[in-house]
């Protein structure tokens, strides 16, 4: 990561479609990532936007935590 800012979400893995969630973040936020070790890396800072789009899809306020 080479003291550059990204973004990491943890414990997705049991989304089935978990390639297709990265692949829209990656073009929502407009930033590269990947998903790699059962996490999902953004570069750039983009918590704020992550936790919008996880809210959107489904998931509840409470069940994300912001580090």
């Amino acid at each position: 990561r080479r003291n550059k800012v990204v973004t990491i979400i943890q414990g997705l893995e049991d989304v089935s479609n978990i390639k297709e969630i990265v692949r829209d973040m990656k073009h929502k936020f407009s930033c590269g990532g990947t998903f790699k070790n059962g996490e999902i890396i953004l570069q750039g800072d983009h918590v704020k936007k992550v936790k919008e789009y996880l809210i959107n899809l489904g998931y509840r306020e409470d069940q994300i935590d912001v580090i």
